[in-house]
């Protein structure tokens, strides 16, 4: 059964599935990157990751980390101009 070419293929399919090369791990690897890549995108292509979008998908997450105070707050502690010491 060895010499036949279609037990062969299937034989090297199980094999990579259940222990895969090196190459086999890094063209998974890319093929993963390049979906992700892909996907993202497509995202940016329909305006997913503009602004406006995202304060309308999530308004605190958005706050918290896009609508920052351009003033930055006063930290207890710091030795700053007209402080007591």
């Amino acid at each position: 059964l060895r010499g036949d070419y279609e037990v062969n293929f299937h034989l090297e399919r199980l094999t990579a599935a259940v222990c895969p090369s090196p190459a086999q791990l890094s063209a998974q690897h890319s093929r993963a990157n390049n979906r992700r890549l892909a996907q993202m995108r497509r995202l940016e292509s329909e305006g997913y990751f503009h602004e406006d979008n995202m304060r309308r998908r999530e308004p605190l997450l958005y706050e918290t980390y896009v609508g920052t105070p351009l003033v930055e707050p006063i930290r207890c502690g710091d030795a700053g101009e007209g402080g007591d010491g």
